[in-house]
């Protein structure tokens, strides 16, 4: 099915202003209807829409985006399968938080007493500074790949700012 960027919009929750963007940066190319030149998405462009929205999750710059929507499917293909790791601790730290709120405020009610030692009570909230941390380690990671990946398609030497390296 072929959608106007307006539906494209509705359907997805993106602003038609950031699809715009998108298209104009090349991270997601909208094709034009040739009798009006209206942007338009078929199945191609709202799958890649639909990763770029994944990828974003966790704050990952639409540079480095580009770089992995432009790669090897088996690159796009590691990429989203760290973000499903991603989600999947956040889904877990935001249990654990639930779980302790909700026992917090059934102690509050006076229905039982706290059962949680005092690390407990704080355990989630850790979890938050962890994952922030593991998430810089992602950015360097994915850094790193498109480094390498750039080194192989052009087979030469690339300097890593950095760490003052060459690979």
């Amino acid at each position: 099915m072929s959608y106007s960027i307006t539906e494209l919009a509705k359907l997805t929750g993106v602003s038609t202003r950031t699809l715009r963007f998108y298209d104009k940066t090349g991270l997601l190319i909208a094709r034009r209807n040739p009798k009006n030149n209206y942007r338009y998405y078929d199945k191609a462009e709202v799958d890649q829409l639909q990763k770029i929205m994944f990828l974003r999750l966790f704050d990952l710059p639409l540079a480095q985006i580009k770089k992995i929507m432009q790669s090897s499917t088996e690159i796009q293909y590691q990429a989203l399968k760290q973000q499903r790791q991603k989600i999947i601790a956040e889904k877990n730290r935001l249990t654990t938080l639930i779980d302790n709120l909700d026992q917090t405020l059934t102690s509050m009610k006076g229905k039982t007493t706290m059962n949680m030692s005092d690390q407990e009570k704080f355990v989630a909230f850790k979890t938050q500074k962890i994952m922030i941390m593991k998430k810089c380690m992602v950015k360097k990671f994915v850094l790193n790949m498109i480094m390498i990946l750039l080194m192989r398609v052009s087979k030469k030497s690339v300097l890593c700012p950095k760490k003052n390296l060459i690979i």
